[in-house]
């Protein structure tokens, strides 16, 4: 593992622990913390094409960033818009508390551009995956679903696999 990639996960684990512990608590992602992440993964990038040598490379790292950042942020960002509910409920002016939740849709985003296209989606879809066995779990256990899922727990424990799948 090379340092830039080491700086990079650490960057990420770093961040999604505390996150992790607000999203469990409070069940949202604060902007505030999401605007560091994202200003220290800018920082990481940028340190990335500043040790590549050649045109190649860089783009070869531009367009793993963009592909990361576009396919995970879009992935989520589609799943967050059809889980807002009906229109009828959103007429009312009722709050929906279900779905993905925005601040899981920009974290999973900036965990693409940081990770690149390949490890994002896997990231994302064993962080999903482990949401819902938690769910089945839950149900099977307590008899009902639970209400709400905090995904950033989730994330945190799908960054530390793919850490350890990549070294």
């Amino acid at each position: 593992m090379t340092v830039d990639v080491a700086l990079a996960w650490g960057v990420l684990l770093g961040f999604l622990l505390p996150l992790a512990l607000i999203d469990l608590r409070r069940r949202i992602i604060p902007n505030a913390w999401l605007l560091r992440l994202a200003f220290c993964t800018a920082v990481v990038l940028a340190l990335r094409l500043a040790l590549l040598r050649g045109i190649s490379a860089v783009g070869a790292e531009v367009c793993s960033s963009a592909a990361g950042f576009l396919l995970a942020g879009g992935i989520c960002w589609l799943a967050w818009r059809l889980s807002r509910g009906s229109r009828s409920a959103k007429m009312s002016g009722e709050r929906l508390n279900y779905g993905l939740g925005g601040g899981d849709v920009k974290l999973l985003a900036i965990c693409g551009a940081l990770l690149g296209a390949q490890i994002a989606l896997m990231l994302m879809a064993l962080a999903l995956l482990l949401a819902l066995l938690y769910a089945f779990g839950k149900r099977l256990v307590c008899g009902s679903a639970p209400q709400s899922i905090a995904l950033a727990p989730a994330i945190l424990i799908s960054a530390t696999i793919c850490v350890l799948l990549t070294i």
